[in-house]
This record gives structure tokens, sequence and C-alpha cells, in this order.
């Protein structure tokens, strides 16, 4: 296989060592390369979920309604969100809305002021209880952060998850590394834009930081959350006595992964869940316009 056919700037870290591809470009790619994360930020805004009700500031069995006035709301709860078990439609008009942040970029956009670009549609369109993957139901879980907490989304996330673990290269400002869309350089604006829209993903990170999560997110969530956590097929699978956390992530030119495996200590101290953390599998790229399968093989190879 030529892999000079395949361009791309591409880190993966499994068994414990950092593999890197770049023949895109001439920057250097390390543990600090900072990438779109898309969809894997849903994992952020699902533990901030738990985090925000360990402190009793909101109820995952509480209807919607409570939060955001809605003719639909008042049939589905913030667990259907987290479980994308809301029976909601995935997006809403994105172009429009980039267009008009184009036109306003002294605009002010959060998960609250995204809101309106699709509170007016109709939003329930598949089967509440069954699931249905939703990038609405994420942003509307930001909508509801914000509402409770007075903060937007993304200072929740440093609050609760950013702060507490060190993560100091984690942001939804540009990326510290130039990213690509079909050999083209993906504009700023839109990754600034497409930001706005950050619980449901489009957080940026590096291998280091998410690193960090994946070895401490457990100890700040307690038995509850945990619970709450194992129902969640979306991103939790468990076999013999460990468990994987996992999430992907697609965007225009961005593709990720991360998927960690615990296994459980006997030990509890204060009520928290005590896992180790056995393996951590990451992947980010960009100017994925190929058959990712290839580069598997080719980092299996090296």
């Amino acid at each position: 296989m030529n892999i000079n056919l395949l361009k791309s700037k591409i880190i993966q870290y499994r068994d414990k060592k950092l593999y890197v591809l770049n023949n895109i470009d001439n920057e250097k790619l390390n543990e600090y390369s900072t990438f779109t994360l898309a969809s894997i930020t849903k994992l952020f805004t699902f533990f901030t979920i738990l985090l925000l009700q360990q402190d009793k500031l909101l109820d995952v069995n509480d209807k919607v309604n409570k939060y955001i006035k809605h003719e639909d709301f008042d049939k589905i709860t913030i667990l259907d969100l987290l479980y994308h078990k809301a029976g909601l439609i995935n997006t809403f008009n994105l172009e429009l809305f980039i267009k008009i942040f184009l036109e306003n970029k002294n605009l002010n956009f959060n998960a609250t002021n995204v809101l309106k670009y699709f509170i007016n549609d109709k939003l329930i369109v598949t089967q509440i209880g069954i699931y249905s993957y939703s990038n609405i139901g994420y942003i509307i879980l930001g909508v509801i952060m914000e509402k409770i907490t007075n903060l937007s989304y993304f200072e929740l996330f440093t609050k609760y998850i950013l702060k507490p673990l060190k993560m100091k290269n984690t942001n939804i400002d540009y990326t510290n590394i130039i990213l690509y869309n079909n050999d083209e350089l993906l504009a700023k604006e839109i990754i600034i834009c497409n930001s706005y829209g950050a619980s449901g993903g489009f957080l940026n990170s590096c291998c280091k930081d998410l690193i960090k999560f994946s070895k401490n997110i457990f100890k700040l969530i307690n038995k509850n959350s945990f619970n709450i956590i194992k129902n969640a097929s979306n991103i939790f699978y468990s076999f013999d006595n460990k468990f994987i956390i996992t999430h992907e992530g697609n965007m225009c030119g961005i593709d990720s992964k991360l998927e960690i495996t615990y296994k459980k200590k006997i030990k509890k101290n204060n009520n928290r869940s005590s896992f180790i953390c056995k393996n951590i599998f990451i992947k980010l790229s960009t100017n994925t316009t190929y058959n990712l399968d290839k580069l598997d093989k080719y980092f299996n190879k090296n």
C-alpha cells in the first residue's frame, strides 16, 4: 500500500504509545496537538449532567418541559435525552445557522441561543423510548445546563471536568493545528461557528487531556451516577469484570474515537465508584476523505 496516497493528519494512542501520521503539511504532531472532537464531546455533556445531579441542581428523571417550554417536552425526560431515546430529529438547518453566524460574528452564541434555530420545528419524529441518535438532544441538554446555572456549557465543562482533571488544552476556540476537509483548509469561521453547538459536539482537545479524562473521570462520579451510565447502551459496554466507555465523532474533515476499558476495584471509598483504567484507545484525525480501515492497517504494521 502506498501511504502517500492517503493525505491526512492522524494521531492514534494505543497500548500506551503514540503514533502519528502527517503527509498533508509540515506541522509536527504530538500529544498536545488539538483536534476537534466532534461527538466525543457528548461524553463531557453526559458526565456534566450527572455531576449537576450530584449537586442536586437537577434530576435526570425531570421532564424537559420543566426547563424548556415546548409542546412535546412534557413527554420526555433528561434521561431520554442522555440515552438518545427522546424520539428527536437528529439535527437542524446548520447551513442557515452558519450563514447567520458569518453575517453576525459579534453575536454571543451559546447552547441557549442556538435553541431558537430549531425550537419551533417539529422535534419528536420517532417513537419515544427507542434509540435514535440526536445531536439536537445534546444541544437541549446544554440549554438545560445553562438555564439552571446561568453559566455557558463550556464554563460548566470547565468547572466540573476540565479544571478538576487539569485538562488545560481542551477548549471551544481554534485548534493549535491546521484542519482540512477534502484537501482544503477547514475555515476557522466554520470551526468556531460549530463550537457554539458544543454540548452536542465540537470541543477541541488533545491526547494528553483525553488520557487525563480517561484515567480520572470516575473519581468524580458516585454510585448512583454510575448506575445511570451502566444503562447507557449508546456509550457503555460490559463484559466479564470489565466495561468500556466509548464514543466516536464525525464532522466535515474530522474523524475521532475514544474507547476506554476499565476494571472494577474491590474497595469503595466515600460512595465513589472506584475503577482501574486498563486501556485507552484514542484516534484524532483530519482530512478523512478515504477509507480509515487502510490507515488502521498502516498503524498496526508500524
